[in-house]
């Protein structure tokens, strides 16, 4: 079935959270740490630092691949269908199938780690299994990217307050 939303967002975060179809209130399915509800059906979720792959009952796997941290290019497997993850610019990344054709976006700035908005592009053809598994990975890759970034700012000030000590006592 072709997904025919516009966008897809995260609810509030809990013991398990949300996927909604734009601002809600239908839920496209809701995603805990090991396991997910898409619709009626189960997905075993599995994460290390360079691969996760959702799993469905019927044992169709969606992959993505790539340090999510930094990488500027993550390739994912769509249960078959290749597509590539570009970071454009710092925050701001396209989604394209294997013929290079734009098939959604997504961005970390304005709240995007919170909400972590996927937009399909309009005439874009993406099944609801498709649209549910890159949204996830839209959240996965958005929150590895603030951690690193959150320690890059944590080492930082600690240099300068070490620095800024040294300073005062010397």
């Amino acid at each position: 079935m072709t997904f025919s939303a516009r966008y897809t967002s995260w609810g509030q975060r809990g013991s398990t959270t949300p996927l909604l179809v734009e601002e809600g209130p239908e839920e496209l399915g809701t995603f805990g740490v090991e396991r997910a509800t898409v619709g009626e059906q189960s997905w075993l979720l599995s994460a290390t630092k360079e691969t996760v792959t959702a799993t469905t009952e019927a044992g169709v796997a969606f992959t993505l691949t790539g340090k999510r941290a930094r990488a500027k290019t993550l390739s994912a497997d769509l249960g078959g269908r290749a597509v590539t993850l570009l970071n454009e610019a710092r925050q701001d990344w396209v989604i394209v199938d294997a013929q290079g054709t734009k098939i959604a976006q997504f961005s970390g700035g304005n709240n995007g780690v919170r909400r972590c908005v996927l937009e399909i592009e309009e005439g874009a053809r993406v099944s609801t299994a498709e649209a549910v598994a890159l949204s996830w990975f839209v959240r996965l890759i958005l929150e590895a990217r603030l951690g690193a970034s959150s320690t890059v700012l944590i080492v930082t000030l600690l240099a300068a307050t070490l620095i800024a000590v040294l300073a005062v006592l010397l």
